[in-house]
C-alpha cells in the first residue's frame, strides 16, 4: 500500500467512523456500543419469535440437507481439513526453503492454489447458512445495530431508533450497509500489512497495552480487534529468542510458516516434559509402552529429528539381525567408542 493509502486506512481504523452521502445529505456510521448490541439482541429475538420458523432450517439441518443433495458431504469435509493441514505444511516448507528460490516459487504456486480451493470449498460448505435460523438471526442483529449507528450529520441526530428500525424507510440503511461493507472488506485483507507499517506502528507503540483506541475494548469493531491481535503477534515474534529475519515478517505465508514451526517445537517440548515427568526417569534412552498405534506415533514424534533417525536405524538393524543385545548395536558401539576416546584424551591431558 502507498503512504497515502496507509494514512487513510489508519484514520478509518482509529476513528471507527464511516461517512457516506445520499440525496445530497451527509451521514456517518459511528462505533457501536454494547448497549446497542444488547438492544438489537432483545428486539431481534422478539421479532423472530413471531416468525414461522417451520420453513427455516437449523445449521445442523442445513448440513444434513447439503449432504443429502450431494453438495457438501462428510467426505468433502474431510478433504477440506486435509487441504488446511496441507496448506500449513507448505507454509512451513516455504519458511524452511526461503533461501532456495526455485523451491520458493514452486511452494508459492501450491499455496496459492490451495487457498483458492479452501475459499471455494468454504463457500460451498456455508452456502445454505443464510437460510438457517441462526444465520438469519445473526444477520438481523448486525443490521439492527448498523441502523442504530447511523447519524444525520447536519441534524446531529440518529436516523433510526430502536422502535422504528423495522418501520422506517430502508433506503438509508441499505446505503449505509454498502458504504460500511465496502470500507470494511477492502481493509480487512490488508490489516497485516497495515499493522507492520507507519503510521499504525507509531500509534500502537504510543498506546501501550490497551492500544491506541479511546473506547472500551468491548466496543471495538472487528477491524480494530484484529489489527491489535496482529500487532501483538508481531511484537511477540520480535521478542522471541528465535526471531526470524526481517524479510520473513514482510511475507505473510513465510511468517505463518515460522509461527507454525515454533508452535510445533513448543508442543513437542511440552509433551516431552510431560512424558519425562510421568515416567520420572532419565537417561539416553527411555522406553515407554503405548496402548495404541496413535499413542505410539505421538511418543515417537516427541523425539528430535536425529533421534528419530537413530531409532529407525536401530529398528532396521534389529529386524535384519534378529535378536541383538543392546551393547552389540552399531549406534551403541559408536557411542562407547566416542566415550573411550574422550577418556583417553582426558587421561593424556592429566598426565
Amino acid at each position: 500500500m502507498e503512504k497515502r493509502e496507509l494514512e487513510e486506512a489508519v484514520s478509518f481504523i482509529l476513528s471507527g467512523i464511516c461517512f457516506f452521502e445520499l440525496d445530497d445529505k451527509l451521514y456517518k456510521i459511528i462505533p457501536a456500543t454494547q448497549e446497542m448490541h444488547q438492544l438489537a439482541e432483545f428486539y431481534v429475538k422478539k421479532q423472530t419469535r413471531n416468525l414461522r420458523f417451520q420453513q427455516m432450517m437449523t445449521r445442523d439441518q442445513a448440513k444434513q440437507r447439503l449432504h443429502d443433495l450431494g453438495i457438501w458431504t462428510n467426505s468433502d469435509d474431510a478433504h477440506l481439513k486435509e487441504a488446511e493441514k496441507e496448506l500449513e505444511k507448505y507454509k512451513i516448507n516455504l519458511f524452511e526453503s526461503r533461501l532456495n528460490s526455485k523451491a520458493v516459487n514452486s511452494l508459492r504456486s501450491r499455496i496459492k492454489g490451495l487457498k483458492v480451493l479452501i475459499e471455494e470449498s468454504t463457500e460451498t460448505k456455508n452456502s445454505f447458512d443464510s437460510l438457517t435460523i441462526e444465520g438469519f438471526t445473526e444477520s438481523s442483529i448486525d443490521q439492527f445495530v448498523l441502523a442504530l449507528r447511523i447519524v444525520d450529520v447536519a441534524q446531529d441526530c440518529h436516523v433510526y431508533t430502536h422502535s422504528d428500525v423495522y418501520d422506517s424507510s430502508s433506503k438509508i440503511l441499505q446505503e449505509a450497509a454498502s458504504a460500511w461493507s465496502s470500507s470494511f472488506s477492502h481493509l480487512f485483507s490488508s490489516l497485516r500489512e497495515i499493522s507492520r507499517k507507519e503510521p499504525w506502528k507509531s500509534f500502537w507503540n504510543a498506546g501501550g497495552k490497551s492500544g491506541p483506541f479511546d473506547i472500551p475494548t468491548s466496543s471495538l469493531n472487528a477491524l480494530q480487534r484484529v489489527i491489535m491481535a496482529y500487532s501483538k503477534m508481531y511484537d511477540n515474534a520480535f521478542q522471541s529468542p528465535d526471531c526470524p529475519p526481517e524479510d520473513v515478517f514482510e511475507d505473510d505465508d513465510m511468517f505463518d510458516g515460522w509461527m507454525l514451526k515454533e508452535q510445533e517445537k513448543m508442543k513437542k517440548s511440552r509433551e516431552k516434559k510431560s512424558v519425562d515427568k510421568a515416567i520420572d526417569q532419565k537417561g539416553n534412552e527411555v522406553f515407554v509402552m503405548a496402548d495404541t498405534k496413535s499413542d505410539a506415533n505421538r511418543i515417537f514424534d516427541i523425539n528430535e529429528h536425529n533421534e528419530r533417525m537413530r531409532l529407525k536405524n536401530k529398528q532396521a538393524e534389529v529386524k535384519e539381525r534378529g535378536q541383538v543385545e543392546d551393547m552389540e548395536l552399531s549406534d551403541v558401539k559408536l557411542e562407547l567408542r566416542k566415550q573411550m576416546m574422550e577418556e583417553l584424551k582426558n587421561s593424556r591431558r592429566g598426565g
